[in-house]
């Protein structure tokens, strides 16, 4: 939400609301911004400390990208 007129006609009612939540949770937003989901589960989650792979891309930029996309195809062409 940026600082537009809307968020000034409505902000000292969410500051108001955010302080009384907190007043009777003071973990209410941790806990809402901490709740499992599916990046949580297994499948997501157990190859993220496994570190002996035999190649590694890294989706940080297109150069990068790209260079580990013809170290894929390269490896693909010498097994075929």
């Amino acid at each position: 939400m940026g600082n537009g007129p809307y968020k000034e006609k409505y902000r000292l009612d969410m500051i108001n609301w955010s302080d009384q939540v907190r007043n009777e949770d003071p973990g209410y937003f941790c806990k809402a911004a901490c709740n499992s989901g599916v990046d949580d589960v297994n499948s997501e989650c157990d190859l993220d400390d496994y570190r002996e792979w035999d190649l590694q891309v890294n989706n940080n930029n297109n150069e990068e990208l790209n260079g580990a996309i013809e170290k894929i195809l390269a490896i693909v062409k010498e097994a075929t």
